[in-house]
């Protein structure tokens, strides 16, 4: 509490001074001062309320339980949000100059991150994950298959898939395999025997090329840019009719199932659209890439493009980027996240 007595400390506000009346940190002469008030303030009586409210609802945060997966997202989520670059606030030059600028007109320009849904829950597993999370927050040396830079896939290496109903309005999802999986080449491998020097240095290179490499590979598949701008009502029943065609997809040559491990990159987001699953080796390991569109916290259309790489036998999470789409009316241009 501030010293009252020192005319250096400015006085409480009354979020602090209602916070310490309720848990008995105040004197009896400010006891006495407080109660007065709250009879002849009635919004200090209801800020009071919604304190205690607020103390009430946080109280039962436990009772909750939050959805399959929540962890494993949150923990996504976050890598997501260390690897996106900072975006500023785009104010309007019109309201600079005013002399008191609208909070909601500022809102309305300010960009949207995405964060996990169920807000109150996801505010206090967001504190209780993040010590747990650090350690995995970076994937250890990732590399990518130098075939993989290869500008497309031959039609004879896709999988037989049944294609969606009529009610999904778009392509069926694309179901790939790697046709070097079984003996595949690294970055990382042919960097070794070309180059010298650090090779802590050349670890962290080789992470950051991957994470390029997968981007730039899976985040502009033409099925999921044709997807973006499409209104959460439609994704919802696009989504149910893509996961169903990849599930009767049959396996892969390595034995993998293409929906494997759908339910756990979907999470249960029914507006989340599987677009596409590729068999392909990812640090010398077989692995499997989902590419999803989704839609960012409080956005009304698909706007975001998700790539998840999974391992294809315990569905562990290897890596995942995300990209958003640029702004220009009738294009997208992609963003690195």
């Amino acid at each position: 509490m501030n010293d009252p007595r020192d005319p250096r400390t400015p006085p409480p506000d009354d979020g602090e001074l209602l916070s310490a009346w309720l848990a008995g940190d105040l004197d009896d002469a400010e006891v006495e001062r407080v109660e007065r008030r709250l009879v002849a303030e009635p919004q200090l009586a209801k800020q009071l309320d919604a304190t205690v409210d607020l103390l009430v609802a946080l109280g039962r945060l436990d009772q909750v339980d939050p959805p399959p997966e929540y962890s494993r997202r949150l923990r996504a989520r976050l890598e997501t949000e260390r690897r996106a670059p900072p975006h500023p606030a785009r104010v309007p030059l019109g309201l600079a100059g005013s002399a008191r600028v609208p909070l909601q007109a500022i809102r309305e320009h300010l960009p949207r991150r995405p964060f996990p849904r169920w807000p109150a829950v996801a505010a206090v597993a967001m504190v209780l994950s993040v010590v747990v999370a650090l350690p995995l927050l970076r994937p250890s040396s990732p590399t990518f298959d130098a075939a993989q830079q290869e500008a497309g896939v031959a039609a004879d290496d896709a999988a037989p898939l049944a294609r969606p109903p009529a009610a999904a309005e778009g392509p069926p999802p694309v179901v790939i395999e790697d046709p070097e999986a079984d003996g595949p080449r690294s970055l990382a491998q042919d960097s070794a025997e070309s180059a010298a020097g650090d090779e802590a240095a050349e670890a962290d290179q080789a992470d950051e090329a991957s994470t390029d490499d997968l981007r730039e590979r899976f985040t502009k598949v033409p099925e999921a840019i044709e997807l973006l701008d499409r209104p959460l009502g439609e994704a919802t029943t696009t989504a149910a009719a893509y996961a169903a065609a990849i599930d009767a997809s049959p396996a892969f040559s390595t034995g993998a199932e293409p929906a494997a491990c759908l339910d756990a990159v979907t999470g249960g987001v029914p507006e989340s659209v599987p677009v596409r699953v590729e068999a392909f080796s990812y640090q010398d390991r077989p692995a499997l890439a989902y590419v999803v569109v989704t839609a960012s916290e409080g956005a009304v259309a698909l706007d975001r493009i998700e790539v998840w790489v999974m391992d294809p036998d315990t569905c562990d999470l290897e890596a995942v980027v995300a990209a958003w789409p640029g702004t220009a009316p009738g294009a997208h241009g992609i963003g690195q996240g």
